[in-house]
């Protein structure tokens, strides 16, 4: 049996996406009978119980008061403390286990952390976003990143496989198994029902100011609204407020294991440039897109290159343009059959099925 440990964190800050993507690649590795661990901060916002429910066991590690160094990558702080501290607590689970593969999903990790937990070890596999800083690894997966892109060569071993590009995106079963019905519904696409999902945390209040703006959109009342925001989002209450009495029916789902089905039965989604952005793709579902951090540019960049995304500037004007924008869909449904069948091409299901054979057949 493969034994694999997974390092990364959720938390205000951080958000939930490298957690919920590892939990995506935990879950078909599981099901081809490795055997998965995770190694996780209690940051304030952590997705531990949610891990430990999804039937994996997590080590936790204790975050420390050390400020980053000079030469540390520029997201070491969300690493909770140093990575030597990091690596340490890492490795009382390591030399115990001694994993065949070692999984880290993290801005806060380098080459440092990497060699030292090493020799505990048989591979490491990193998920990146970033090409910002050194990795020793086997395999580097970055799914935002042009396959023909060289911006890891220098960062990475000679020996290192670099799986770069959308088919490389990791999906849950439920979006490969719903698919059909979600691209069959963007056949003659009339725009009834929005999906705003703005990160798990959403921690500037993206959703709030969206709620706002579209609230004094006389079209609105045609419309139904789903929105999706983690539990321990911290402007949730703020939310629940906002839709008491709103112009229209208006849902909020918290901690959803639904996201597949209801990108399925939505015509527009309004949403972040995350990695929740390539499950949108998947599905066909056609969207209005806001960039709200520097890591999602490069995603940004690839739908306005391929036409697959509506690009909002994530500025006032910028919000204040989504009704405009959605009225003038709402009018060319032409436009919504484009887009959604753009952002349908951008994925292949047989490479992500070929990770996993990667991980448990090496």
């Amino acid at each position: 049996m493969t034994t694999i440990v997974f390092r990364t964190d959720a938390s205000l800050t951080i958000g939930t996406g490298h957690v919920m993507r590892c939990l995506t690649l935990a879950q078909a590795l599981k099901a081809r009978g490795a055997n998965c661990h995770f190694l996780c901060k209690t940051h304030t916002g952590h997705l531990i119980e949610k891990i430990i429910s999804h039937g994996f066991p997590v080590f936790y590690l204790s975050p420390a008061k050390e400020s980053p160094e000079p030469g540390d990558p520029v997201h070491a702080h969300w690493l909770g403390g140093s990575w030597k501290d990091d690596a340490a607590q890492s490795l009382s689970l390591l030399k115990k286990i001694q994993p065949d593969w070692v999984v880290v999903d993290h801005y806060g990790i380098d080459i440092r952390w990497e060699k030292e937990i090493r020799p505990y070890t048989e591979k490491l596999f990193v998920l990146d976003d970033l090409a910002d800083r050194y990795h020793d690894c086997d395999i580097l997966l970055d799914s935002g990143r042009e396959p023909e892109s060289r911006d890891y060569i220098h960062l990475v071993p000679a020996n290192c496989i670099l799986l770069l590009g959308t088919d490389y995106v990791l999906l849950r079963e439920e979006f490969i198994r719903m698919r059909p019905e979600s691209l069959k519904r963007r056949a003659n696409p009339v725009l009834r029902r929005i999906l705003i999902t703005m990160g798990g945390m959403d921690t500037d209040n993206i959703t709030g100011n969206i709620l706002q703006i579209l609230s004094q959109a006389t079209f609105i009342k045609n419309i139904e609204i789903d929105i999706v925001l983690n539990s321990l989002a911290p402007h949730l209450s703020l939310i629940q407020q906002q839709i008491v009495n709103f112009h229209c029916p208006v849902h909020l789902h918290t901690d959803t294991p639904c996201m597949a089905k209801l990108m399925t039965e939505s015509d527009l989604a309004i949403g972040a440039a995350g990695s929740t952005t390539w499950e949108r793709c998947f599905m066909g579902l056609p969207s209005l897109v806001l960039c709200i951090a520097a890591n999602q540019k490069t995603i940004a960049q690839k739908m306005k290159a391929e036409q697959s995304a509506i690009i909002v500037p994530n500025n006032y004007s910028g919000i204040h343009s989504i009704p405009k924008t959605i009225q003038n869909l709402k009018k060319s449904p032409d436009i919504l059959k484009k887009l959604s069948d753009n952002c349908s091409k951008l994925i292949n299901t047989i490479k992500i099925k070929n990770i996993h054979k990667l991980l448990t057949t090496q």
